[in-house]
């Protein structure tokens, strides 16, 4: 297992009309994992302006994914 941070990207793309219920959903998604260990944190991107393309880095120390008991 590496010990650097391991950093992923997760692709949307977002209905103009639904971007605050989708942000809403994410930061319901990026709260709960906040309670896993190695959890750094994530944010939203977009390739531009006008973009319907929105990106969200992850990080974490390491990969810990939890069971479905722990969901």
């Amino acid at each position: 297992m590496s010990s650097e941070p391991i950093t992923v990207s997760i692709r949307r793309e977002l209905d103009p009309e639904h971007v605050a219920e989708a942000t809403a959903w994410v930061q319901t998604g990026v709260n709960l994992a906040h309670r896993y260990p190695g959890f750094l944190g994530s944010g939203w991107v977009r390739d531009g302006e006008d973009s319907h393309v929105w990106h969200m880095p992850v990080s974490y120390t390491h990969l810990t994914l939890p069971t479905n008991r722990e969901v």
